[in-house]
């Protein structure tokens, strides 16, 4: 019992007891500290950061497409999600996490594509605001309705008003 006691109390604090009063954290390789903090360094990281943020800007603030390709985006959005999960797969499995980094960003500049394919401007459209505000099947929209005639809405108030009747 004093054994089990002292092994319990050598782990206190431990999420990951591996043995006897021992314990393996995260950060640790064969029973070594590993030190590594990234695989890439950090001229090439602030460059892939560059790289997706002026990607991202271009796919929704610049400027759309000459023409709408729907299919082609939906294509795109599938290879996103499939180099998600690759990228995922060669982080958790096998340890790889330049090529899963490396992938996730394929995939977030695939689907910085897709997103600008799809603001693409219809045939026919010049790409200037047609006026009718919103979003929807094109054309125009509704009408919009004639202004109000304030001195009419006036005239048919005073013919509501009636005299105030005693109970």
């Amino acid at each position: 019992m004093h054994g089990l006691a002292l092994a319990i109390a050598g782990n206190v604090g431990c999420q990951f007891p591996i043995g006897r009063g021992q314990c393996w954290h995260p950060g640790q390789i064969g029973g070594r500290l590993d030190t590594t903090v990234s695989a890439l360094p950090v001229l090439a990281k602030a460059g892939l950061a560059a790289i997706v943020c002026a990607s991202m800007w271009r796919a929704f603030l610049g400027a759309p497409a000459p023409a709408v390709h729907r299919c082609a985006a939906r294509v795109l959005l599938a290879l996103t999600s499939g180099c998600y999960a690759a990228g995922a797969l060669a982080v958790v499995v096998g340890g790889g996490e330049l090529l899963g980094a490396l992938l996730i960003v394929a995939g977030i500049e695939t689907s910085c594509v897709a997103a600008w394919l799809v603001r693409g401007t219809r045939r026919g459209d010049d790409g200037g605001d047609d006026g009718g505000g919103g979003g929807g099947g094109g054309g125009r929209g509704p009408k919009a309705p004639p202004p109000i005639d304030w001195d009419a809405f006036d005239r048919a108030r005073r013919a509501w008003d009636r005299t105030p009747v005693a109970r």
